[in-house]
């Protein structure tokens, strides 16, 4: 019997939803504004958050009530099968979040599990949790289990099994796949339980069940995926003999075909996996460029002219890959061509591999051609990524170029071309950069322009962070506008702006900034300031070291504010302190001792 006083709680129908969260940030995340959309501009770095790049990791613990292995070992002792459903579910939780002593039950688990006349919902859970506890050396009752009682349980344990690498099942999914249908959810486990185990016996039932004309797609296509992974040689013919017939849809033997030879690397192989190309289903094209980019990359390099401008993506994707392998020059006009892709992701890829192979100096040259061909173009996707391709190159001559982009349409190719210039650092366009900031800011001021406009604010935040890592003093009239708080004029933009002119005096106070970032410091109540501004605010004090300002650092330091840690170091030397350790305790259990309440 326990020593301490314990409560069985009443169960309704259901368990209220368990939340766990392992990682805690300190700092608030950025209010949400009109002009960002998520991931839109997190290719192009602000500066403002590398110089100083600040970090503040806290050591994150949890902790769990005292008592809960030994409460729900009671539990367990009590003839309920719903409240043993319920325990054994929460040992499945609680061993995965570490609480310490809960494997220690596992032998109370495969004893009931053993249990003949075990109700099958209580087996069910115990299956599950034994599989959560990695219960391997258990694999035998588990595959009792399977056989006697089928999918209920064969569902959850058989998976494991397979992951196991164990052949106690191999038998019964043989017979399963050789006999009559037992339905697709059970006959794809079996198929996929033979694989696992590299089952050689399994290839003549497989075949069989690739064969079935009339059988399940399902099933045929897992089963050409096992035969494939078992087999590197010798199913070619077969995959000839499949493709010759006719199916519906009809790129299902195409694909069967190459799900049979995934390991096959022959000439014969080759051949057949080549004339498939001329299907007209891209699904099929994109399968066999799979296979074939597998056996030799210059297979699908050889096909680039004719599949390049394939509709389908992912035959996209795999003829860049490969051109971007052969390392030949004469490939650059057509990966150029694909930084304008539809595709997000592709045209990426694109200028990744553009910036790759530009490191070899004998493509470099062309590789600047190709992507100033672009940047001249006006494809608003191509221009953005040959501003990342020659900017990655530092190619200054693509710096005037960038500066007539500035006023593009599209704010992609606007934020892109302001980063590109920040980071080339080219001081005789720094006036035509302001004059356009400039320009920008007056639609501000007449409502021409607006937050709403993707790319409008976060640019002039890239200019910004230019003028002040370049120290071009003439921008500053233009910065101190943004100073005050006025959200309409952007985010990133006004967090830059107050960066910048931190910069500027650096080592060089000046009263009237100081009361400025102070008061911004302090307009954290209702309709406050945004994260940006105020840590750039605290960055500038400690920059300018504003040393009246200490008290008012060491308040909101205190509150959290990491840079104002930052900028008392810069005064005074004393290091930013090591955060402490977040300790959390965990008491969200469904069943759980009560705590001493105090007197």
């Amino acid at each position: 019997m326990a020593t301490h006083s314990v409560r069985l709680m009443q169960f309704g129908l259901f368990v209220r939803t368990l939340v766990f969260c392992g990682l805690f940030c300190l700092q608030t995340m950025p209010t949400v504004h009109a002009q960002y959309v998520y991931e839109q501009f997190d290719d192009y770095d602000l500066v403002m958050y590398e110089r100083p790049k600040l970090t503040w990791n806290v050591r994150q613990s949890v902790t769990f009530s005292p008592g809960l292995v030994e409460l729900w070992s009671l539990a367990l002792d009590r003839q309920d099968a719903e409240l043993q459903r319920l325990v054994i579910d929460t040992l499945a939780i609680a061993h995965g979040r570490g609480v310490e002593g809960v494997a220690e039950l596992k032998p109370r688990l495969v004893a009931m599990a053993s249990q003949p006349d075990q109700s099958l919902e209580v087996l069910r859970a115990l299956m599950q949790t034994l599989v959560q506890f990695d219960a391997r050396d258990q694999t035998q009752l588990m595959a009792d289990a399977a056989k006697k009682h089928g999918a209920p349980i064969g569902e959850i344990v058989e998976p494991a099994i397979a992951q196991w690498k164990s052949p106690v099942l191999e038998q019964v999914w043989i017979d399963r796949i050789s006999g009559p249908p037992t339905g697709n959810s059970l006959t794809v486990l079996a198929i996929e339980g033979l694989a696992a185990i590299e089952s050689q016996r399994a290839a003549t039932p497989l075949r069989a069940l690739v064969r079935n004309v009339g059988g399940s797609s399902q099933v045929r296509m897992a089963a050409a995926r096992a035969l494939g992974e078992l087999q590197d040689s010798g199913l070619v013919d077969f995959a000839g003999e499949l493709v010759s017939i006719k199916s519906r849809p009809e790129s299902l033997h195409p694909i069967l075909a190459t799900q049979l030879l995934s390991r096959h690397s022959d000439e014969k192989s080759v051949e057949l996996l080549t004339s498939l190309l001329t299907s007209e289903s891209s699904v099929v094209q994109s399968e066999v460029l799979k296979q074939l980019y597998r056996i030799d990359f210059r297979l699908v390099d050889a096909q680039r002219e004719r599949l390049v401008e394939s509709p389908d993506v992912n035959v996209r994707r795999q003829v860049l890959q490969a051109m971007v392998d052969s390392k030949q020059a004469d490939r650059m006009p057509r990966i150029a061509q694909l930084l304008d892709d539809v595709n997000p992701a592709l045209r990426r890829q694109a200028s990744s591999g553009m910036i790759d192979l530009a490191q070899d100096s004998s493509l470099r040259e062309v590789a600047i051609a190709e992507a100033m061909r672009m940047l001249n173009g006006d494809q608003w996707r191509g221009c953005e990524q040959a501003c990342v391709v020659l900017t990655r190159l530092n190619h200054l001559p693509s710096g005037k170029r960038m500066v007539e982009l500035l006023g593009h349409e599209r704010g992609e190719v606007q934020v892109a071309a302001a980063w590109g210039l920040s980071k080339l650092k080219i001081p005789e366009l720094l006036p035509a950069m302001l004059e356009h900031a400039q320009s920008v800011y007056e639609g501000f001021r007449s409502n021409q322009l607006s937050d709403t406009m993707p790319g409008k604010a976060m640019h002039m935040a890239h200019l910004f962070t230019a003028f002040g890592d370049q120290g071009y003093r003439p921008a500053e009239p233009l910065m101190r506008e943004y100073l005050p708080k006025n959200h309409s004029l952007g985010l990133e933009s006004r967090g830059a702006a107050t960066w910048a002119i931190g910069l500027f005096y650096e080592g060089n106070l000046q009263p009237d900034l100081v009361s400025l970032f102070v008061g911004r410091l302090y307009d954290n109540g209702r309709n406050a300031d945004t994260d940006e501004v105020r840590n750039m605010a605290a960055i500038a004090l400690g920059r300018m070291k504003a040393e009246s300002a200490l008290p008012d650092l060491r308040k909101f330091a205190s509150q959290g504010m990491i840079p104002c840690y930052w900028a008392i170091e810069q005064m005074t030397g004393e290091p930013i302190p090591t955060p402490g350790e977040q300790v959390t305790v965990v008491d969200d259990w469904f069943l759980a001792p009560i705590r001493n309440q105090p007197e």
